[in-house]
């Protein structure tokens, strides 16, 4: 759905079933690195932090979000506009833990 390296990425708003972010290893194999239900937004880490791929687990029904439209909406209602990006940052704090990478 949304792989690693890939430009021009939208998000989406996961409606029904289960995705995955996953990181493509070196060797080929995927790493799961979390997993997404429904009222989810699909790729937002990637689009923000270019670090992942999004798979679906099961059948999955999605809709893209128009970043013009996300902008707009986050200018009119700018608390929301706070939270979407603090909660994609403490994921991918939660997740650098998780895989114990960027520690020293």
């Amino acid at each position: 759905m949304i792989h690693q390296g890939q430009e021009r990425r939208s998000p989406h708003v996961l409606a029904s079933g289960w995705a995955s972010s996953c990181k493509l290893l070196p060797d080929g194999r995927r790493q799961i690195a979390d997993v997404q239900i429904p009222r989810h937004f699909l790729g937002l880490r990637s689009l923000l932090f270019r670090t992942s791929d999004v798979m679906p687990v099961t059948r999955i029904e999605a809709s893209e979000v128009s970043i013009q439209d996300l902008l707009r909406d986050f200018n009119r209602v700018p608390r929301p506009a706070a939270a979407v990006p603090w909660a994609a940052l403490r994921d991918e704090a939660m997740l650098v833990e998780h895989l114990g990478v960027g520690a020293c």
